[in-house]
């Protein structure tokens, strides 16, 4: 039982220094996020409102609000697809 906890200890204390790592200087158009989606809205399927997607953290730039990823890697206005 007490390697059970160790290992949970360390888990824990790998994957918040771990999410501390990450370059939180995004691009125009995106926003940090320690908990955005793993399935971001694109200039192909932003209008897909069947999308089916998993629940997991994506710890990340992502596009704003208003905003969808384009094939180039830029967060974009859908006019701009």
């Amino acid at each position: 039982m007490k390697t059970l906890a160790v290992i949970l200890v360390v888990a824990v204390v790998v994957a918040v220094s771990h999410g501390k790592a990450f370059d939180k200087n995004c691009a125009e158009g995106e926003v940090f996020k320690t908990c955005g989606t793993a399935c971001p809205d694109t200039c192909e399927n932003y209008q897909d409102t069947m999308r089916i997607c998993t629940l997991q953290c994506v710890i990340g730039c992502q596009c704003e609000t208003g905003r969808v990823l384009r094939k180039d890697g830029r967060c974009v206005y859908t006019d701009e697809c």
